[in-house]
């Protein structure tokens, strides 16, 4: 289903690829101050291919096709931020190409309640799984290999890499920097989140992020696609502040915030070792903002249950387009709405370059106390 591009939700889904990638900037930075040996030790590294391609693509491989994982473990505090029932899901799902000469970045986000038919994992060092239907947010309760191999099959895509960055390990890094700067055109409540924010500008807690990033009931109509508005608003925010902080003249504070961030990273052996994640992570640096484009796949309500959605017709032809190494023609990220079956579709347009004045992930009312 097409739609208007609005600029300031393309800049918030711009910068989710970079938040994405935050893990390999706060690498990079602790390069510099020589504690290499500390992050190394703190990352998770795991296989996710189980036949000839069991050590995974080098970061230098040209083009190159990612997936990031935001999971939520619930392993740890999970009383916090929900009942901690021992499982383990994908919060949110990116597969992010990197074009042929570091000229672009292509990106697809998936829906959690994606349900298709999950492919049977053999056990590379996470458990084995016999497959069946259900949701691919819980592909990632078998490991990361699992949601790999169910990302490959929705898709049709081989997937060179993956990160996973948990959200127990987003509140440790809110927390090392400090808190989170953040401008709300809005209050944000919600009691089973524990979410009581008012608005305008302030500065939130790792916890009081997390909760933001996570309430349904808060915002729009309490779906979990609703969710990404409040999504982007919080990655544009961290990013800003990430940008706009000098971490290198506070060594305390970019050692915890990348301590942070290696311990709550898990990657694929092709990234195992700092080196590799520098080496990506200049890669993506040299992509112009003007050149990276991200969207939502397009779906349609799943036949069997309206709460859950599948793939539409055009989702083969975005993920074509990335295998291809070419650009993904698509509406607007931030269209949400499902496409109706009975209804023709409207050819999409291409992305509109972000507006430079832009100053934040969303348009915001007139009446907003801040500029968000």
């Amino acid at each position: 289903m097409a739609g208007k591009v609005r600029r300031g939700h393309l800049l918030g889904a711009r910068r989710t690829v970079v938040l994405a990638l935050s893990a390999v900037v706060a690498l990079v930075l602790l390069v510099t101050i020589g504690v290499v040996v500390r992050v190394q030790s703190s990352l998770s590294v795991v296989t996710i291919h189980d036949d000839d391609r069991a050590v995974s693509a080098p970061a230098d491989q040209d083009p190159l096709t990612i997936l990031v994982v935001g999971s939520d473990s619930r392993a740890l505090e999970g009383e916090r931020h929900g009942v901690d029932d021992g499982s383990r899901r994908s919060d949110a799902l990116i597969v992010v190409h990197l074009a042929r000469g570091d000229a672009r970045v292509d990106a697809v986000q998936i829906p959690r309640d994606t349900v298709l038919e999950l492919p049977a994992c053999p056990d590379v060092g996470e458990g084995s799984f016999a497959g069946g239907r259900g949701m691919i947010n819980g592909a990632l309760n078998h490991g990361l290999a699992c949601t790999v191999a169910a990302v490959e099959a929705l898709s049709g895509l081989h997937l060179d890499h993956a990160v996973e960055l948990d959200f127990d390990g987003f509140v440790a890094v809110v927390d090392a920097i400090g808190g989170l700067p953040i401008c709300l055109p809005e209050p944000m409540q919600d009691d089973q989140a524990a979410l009581d924010l008012p608005a305008g500008e302030q500065v939130l807690t790792g916890t009081e992020a997390l909760a933001l990033v996570r309430t349904r009931h808060a915002v729009g109509d309490g779906s979990d696609l609703a969710r990404l508005d409040n999504q982007k608003r919080v990655i544009s925010a961290l990013v800003a502040h990430l940008s706009g902080e000098d971490l290198t003249r506070r060594p305390d504070r970019l050692a915890r915030l990348a301590e942070a961030v290696a311990e709550a990273t898990t990657v694929d052996d092709g990234l195992g070792s700092v080196a590799a994640l520098v080496a990506l992570g200049r890669r993506f640096a040299a992509v112009p903002d003007s050149q990276v484009s991200v969207t939502t796949m397009p779906w349609q309500p799943a036949p069997d249950d309206p709460n859950r959605v599948v793939p539409a017709p055009e989702a083969a032809d975005a993920f074509a387009r990335l295998g291809q190494d070419r650009p993904v023609r698509t509406g607007s990220p931030d269209d949400a709405s499902p496409r109706d079956p009975s209804t023709p579709s409207t050819p999409a347009q291409p992305p509109t370059p972000s507006d430079p004045s832009s100053k934040g992930p969303t348009s915001c009312p007139p009446s907003a106390p801040c500029s968000c």
